[in-house]
């Protein structure tokens, strides 16, 4: 008996829908509950129109559907085969498509091209082409025990213009179709970005033409090679009601914790009446969830067997309530439970509403340790400080943390593919490796030793200091009682003001004003402490880093360096308060720099002393 699953199209409006009937990431059509599909290992020969699509020429159309075709034949874990045969005899228009699109024994699987929309404007009604991107489907042999699909077809409009790679992921999407793929139901409610939406979600958001790892992991199961068990482990399980009643139609998913892959399936899709679903994952940590189904994809658009109407179980209680959808369901609740999956195992979980469960199988159990770790770098930044990297390890379930060994002694257990060593002696060499460990504490190797010696120390010292060579100098002063060499004599209270205890500018209420200090030779400075006159300054006292002053200090100022042509800003102050000023800059090599007042309280620029640290 030859059978006809409705097939499914793509549809526009605002969006891009795409419809036929599936099982979200999984099997088309189920019977004697096992999934529809090409005998074999799913060879399937195409045959071409002859026409144009749209806008595009034949050629064109032809090479997006074989780049489209393309992107299922090149899984590695697949054995599904799709290739191009004889074109079909003529351009397949409105006036002979029921020649080729309802005959399943002509040995053909058309690929039609519906240039103007007329096809599907004379199936689905006038109008249809604009908002129809394309259907695809196959007939299917139920022998009684088992069924198996013959022929398949696919209509893609021309009328609606879309850019090449839209239209390979149409094709893609109906070439899914056609092979026995669902729909699949992983959006932004797993945290995707519209343009990373698995290529058989209903909707036509993906913005690559190329698989989601959900359409990988779907395809492979349906066709899996031998070798699949290398890539892929297993989790299956029964989503039910606390009292073990099943649901059926609820969307399933898992997430991995470390790459945030994410995969799905419809609760109880081979039709068992048990609440089933079915995972192929690579190997990680997931956690397990659940969700409604978005009561839009109905019909055509329909993501599992429970969908095709408004009225299917996907939409009624537990899962929707008077049409209110449940809350998400996450496995383990607050605490969310982690399902180990490895390459080769099969694990199980018996997943509640009420997100309790059990967990079983044999994927439990990691004996793998993680790789190498390569690209080892050591990097001293200072005489006590020495920086690590290296490129990170893999593991087959997750790599948790590094453990950095400092002359074979465990010195660090970071998370990340670097570490800060501290606390270390200026001046010497240290040799260090690193190895990888997972969740289940099995740990590579330790890495080839690199070796690095830590900066020698540098000590500062205020250069600043006529003592030691510096000479300052002055825009102006208003006598002989107020020197600028008092601001670097090494006296910064201030103590006998007016009789050479600090400086005093000569032009009142008018800046700004500077003092300059040579140094005695080219230094490297990095910060500058500005000292301003107290306000009881006839009894100064040793300056702080707190004490303010409210009459007569310095507000504002600029420090600058010579750069052998010109002086640079190093850093600026307004606003100041304090007597004693530290301005911190990075490092600069010069030999003057100058302070330059731009503000002060009653009327001039008063400093005590100006110090200048370096080496």
């Amino acid at each position: 008996m030859i059978c006809l699953r409705m097939m499914r199209g793509l549809i526009t409006c605002a969006l891009i829908i795409f419809t036929a009937s599936t099982f979200a990431g999984g099997p088309l059509v189920v019977c004697y509950q096992l999934p529809a599909k090409y005998p074999g290992v799913g060879s399937v020969s195409l045959n071409y129109d002859q026409g144009v699509l749209g806008s595009r020429t034949k050629a064109q159309a032809d090479a997006l559907v074989t780049e489209a075709v393309s992107l299922w034949t090149n899984v590695a874990t697949s054995t599904v085969a799709l290739s191009r045969g004889p074109d079909l005899p003529v351009d397949v228009t409105s006036s002979n498509y029921s020649t080729y699109l309802y005959n399943f024994s002509d040995g053909l699987n058309p690929v039609i091209y519906d240039t103007n929309g007329s096809i599907i404007d004379s199936m689905f009604g006038v109008g249809a082409k604009n908002s129809v991107l394309g259907f695809a489907g196959s007939a299917w042999n139920n022998n009684g025990s088992q069924c198996a699909y013959t022929e398949g077809r696919a209509v893609i409009n021309g009328s609606i213009s879309v850019s090449d790679t839209t239209m390979k992921v149409v094709l893609a999407h109906e070439t899914g179709h056609l092979i026995g793929l669902d729909h699949t139901q992983l959006d932004n409610s797993q945290g995707l970005v519209n343009s990373n939406y698995p290529l058989m979600y209903p909707i036509a958001y993906r913005g690559s033409s190329s698989l989601h790892e959900d359409d990988t992991a779907a395809v492979s199961a349906l066709y899996p090679t031998a070798t699949v068990t290398s890539a892929y482990g297993q989790l299956t399980g029964t989503f039910i009601q606390a009292d073990g009643t099943p649901i059926r139609g609820a969307n399933i998913w898992v997430k991995e914790v470390d790459t945030n892959k994410v995969f799905s399936f419809v609760s109880d899709y081979l039709s068992q009446n048990t609440g089933y679903f079915k995972f192929l994952l690579p190997p990680g940590s997931y956690t397990l969830h659940a969700e409604v189904i978005h009561t839009a994809f109905t019909s055509g658009s329909s993501v599992g067997p429970y969908a095709d109407t408004s009225s299917g179980l996907s939409f009624q209680p537990p899962l929707y309530n008077s049409g209110v959808a449940i809350a998400p369901i996450v496995f383990g609740g607050d605490a969310p439970t982690q399902l180990v999956i490895a390459a080769g195992c099969a694990a199980s979980a018996i997943f509640k509403m009420n997100g309790t469960g059990s967990v079983g199988g044999n994927c439990g159990v990691d004996n793998l340790s993680p790789t190498l770790p390569t690209g080892l770098t050591a990097t001293p930044v200072s005489s006590t400080q020495i920086n690590l990297s290296w490129t990170a390890s893999t593991d087959n379930v997750g790599v948790a943390s590094y453990k950095v060994y400092r002359g074979g002694s465990l010195v660090g257990n970071p998370t990340t593919t670097s570490y800060n060593d501290t606390g270390l002696t200026a001046s010497t060499s240290y040799s260090y490796t690193v190895a990888a460990c997972d969740a289940a504490n099995n740990c590579s190797a330790q890495s080839t030793p690199v070796s690095a010696a830590t900066m020698p120390i540098i000590t500062n010292s205020n250069i600043a200091l006529a003592s030691v060579g510096a000479v300052a100098s002055a825009s102006s002063t208003y006598s002989s009682a107020y020197p600028v060499g008092a601001i670097n004599n090494n006296q910064r209270t201030g103590v006998t003001w007016g009789n050479g205890g600090g400086w005093n500018d000569a032009t009142a209420n008018t800046q700004p004003d500077w003092v300059q200090i040579n140094f005695n030779g080219t230094k490297t400075i990095d910060r500058v402490v500005v000292y301003t006159i107290q306000d009881n300054y006839n009894n100064p006292i040793e300056p702080t880093d707190t004490l303010t002053f409210n009459t007569y200090g310095i507000t504002g100022f600029t420090v600058q360096g010579w750069n052998g042509s010109t002086w640079t800003t190093l850093a600026t102050v307004n606003g100041n308060n304090l007597v004693k000023r530290t301005v911190n800059f990075p490092a600069f090599t010069t030999d003057q720099i100058r302070i330059n007042v731009t503000s002060a309280l009653a009327g001039y620029s008063r400093i005590t002393e100006i110090e200048a640290w370096g080496h």
